[in-house]
């Protein structure tokens, strides 16, 4: 039985009866076909992948997606905005054309389960991304160890890594960055160095392992910031405003990136910033010279080194930047769309929430080096579009969803 009644909690409730009961039926199953969607998805990205019947991820995918169905069922989607809804609306039409005309489901599976986040409690949604992420992660690196999936060799100059169960190297490192984001957002309000000190550590680690020097130095970067940001707003307290540019950072990141595709050439300068980006540039450029870009997308054939597989230099094909990954193969359209879902949760902040801001701008960041921005086993900030708000989230900024203020997160034990 739900404890809510007009959006609000009933103070008369002992605290720890509130704290297991405000766990409402829609928001028990969103987060079942969440966890289940998240396994696929991770499970999609290791040699697990090849072990298991084929059709496992597929029925797995379905299983997710019936759960955020029957979720939707239960929720009030009335419109508090007409603006919003035709916003929301034009999404779905746009990834259904993507669907037609492209060939792509992937737009529109990422769309539902963002929409799907209405309503749900953000901090147990990025708890759930968090923990699922840390055990996947464990279970894949013992499966390797233990030789029940192969640990792939990725050449390198001057010997090899390994992979340690994931499809690939850079996988294993986008993982553990992805953990890092996480881990830093669910301990926002303690952090310390109990919090920086196992982020540096396992980050260190699998650097070290992997040589993912890209995915090590953007967590080296991550911390520093969070760090000084959280240090300006103790000491500023109610003054402290983070930078506004934040709020462009996805846009920003997209507009360099599209930039460098089209006017990269080889050798001098960009030769130089091609080969500290491990070859990003070059085959940014060279999908968009072979393929031009359309507004609802084109198939395209990547390869890559990924699962083993031996790939001859002059057949390997793949795009690592997301933004130019999404505009080549699935369209300007579906580019603008996550671009906005991406940057919505910037609207919903409030203005002291610098930690916050700083952790959605690096996924951002993150995506320019690697293909993960539509992937929400990376990008949990997405959720942040529609689920309910924290205490972070401004009261009247919230999308047409529930907000949650200060009273209530206590309540919630947060």
């Amino acid at each position: 039985m739900s404890l809510r009644k007009s959006g609000s909690f009933s103070s008369s409730r002992p605290a720890l009866f509130s704290r297991l009961g405000s766990l409402e039926v829609g928001e028990a199953v969103y987060l079942v076909g969440l966890l289940v969607f998240y396994t696929q998805a991770f499970l999609d990205t290791t040699m697990i992948a090849y072990v298991i019947p084929q059709e496992t991820i597929p029925v797995l995918k379905a299983v997710a997606f019936a759960f955020v169905a029957i979720k939707i069922a239960l929720t009030d989607y009335s419109c508090s905005s007409i603006s919003r809804c035709l916003v929301v609306i034009l999404m779905v039409l746009a990834s259904l054309l993507t669907i037609r005309l492209g060939g792509y489901a992937a737009p529109l599976q990422f769309l539902f389960m963002v929409i799907g986040a209405k309503d749900v409690d953000f901090d147990r949604i990025s708890k759930l991304f968090l923990w699922s992420s840390v055990v996947l992660t464990l279970i894949t690196v013992a499966s390797a160890m233990s030789g029940v999936v192969e640990n792939v060799v990725v050449p390198r100059r001057g010997g090899a890594v390994y992979s340690y169960g994931f499809y690939y190297s850079t996988e294993f490192s986008a993982h553990i960055l992805s953990i890092s984001i996480a881990w830093l957002y669910v301990f926002r309000k303690e952090l310390s160095a109990m919090v920086y000190l196992p982020t540096l550590l396992w980050s260190g680690i699998t650097f070290y392992l992997t040589n993912g020097r890209l995915s090590f130095y953007l967590t080296l970067v991550i911390v520093f910031l969070v760090l000084i940001v959280d240090h300006r707003s103790k000491k500023k307290r109610e003054e402290y405003r983070y930078p506004r540019i934040l709020k462009f950072s996805f846009a920003m990141v997209a507009i360099v990136s599209i930039a460098l595709m089209i006017i990269y050439k080889g050798g001098g300068f960009w030769g130089s910033i091609n080969g500290l980006l491990t070859n990003r540039l070059f085959y940014a450029h060279e999908g968009y010279v072979r393929y031009g870009l359309t507004l609802f997308g084109q198939q395209i054939q990547m390869t890559g080194w990924g699962g083993g597989r031996t790939v001859w230099a002059e057949n390997y094909f793949y795009i690592d930047n997301s933004y130019v990954n999404i505009l080549i193969r699935f369209g300007a359209v579906t580019l603008l769309t996550i671009l906005a879902i991406s940057g919505l949760p910037y609207a919903r902040l409030r203005d002291s929430s610098g930690v916050v801001a700083i952790l959605i701008s690096a996924v951002a960041m993150a995506s320019f080096v690697n293909e993960h921005l539509m992937g929400l086993s990376y990008n949990l900030f997405a959720l942040m579009a529609f689920a309910s708000s924290s205490d972070f989230i401004a009261a009247g900024k919230d999308l047409g969803v529930h907000s949650r203020g200060k009273n209530q997160g206590a309540l919630n034990g947060r």
